[in-house]
């Protein structure tokens, strides 16, 4: 498995080339693969990303997301905050 013991994988980026086929994987390998785009929510928007966190708990995050520099930022300090707080 990618990931030892993860069951449920947080993917950032899953709609693009790699993500699709990185979907793929994780599913044939039993894993559950959560999706986080733009599409469902804004980047920049940290109290919707630490909602989304809380609400789906994932036991790992893997990103291959090619965001704008400035959202990438952002989302990576949301993400820092609220692993650091666990």
């Amino acid at each position: 498995m990618i990931v030892p013991d993860a069951q449920k994988i947080l993917l950032l980026g899953g709609t693009g080339f790699i993500g699709r086929h990185t979907e793929r994987v994780l599913k044939l390998s039993g894993v559950r693969v959560l999706q986080f785009n733009r599409k469902k929510i804004n980047w920049a928007d940290s109290d919707g990303i630490c909602r989304y966190l809380n609400e789906n708990e994932p036991d790992a995050i893997i990103c291959l997301a090619s965001p704008n520099p400035r959202d990438i930022r952002i989302t990576l300090a949301d993400l820092n905050a609220h692993l650091s707080g666990l």
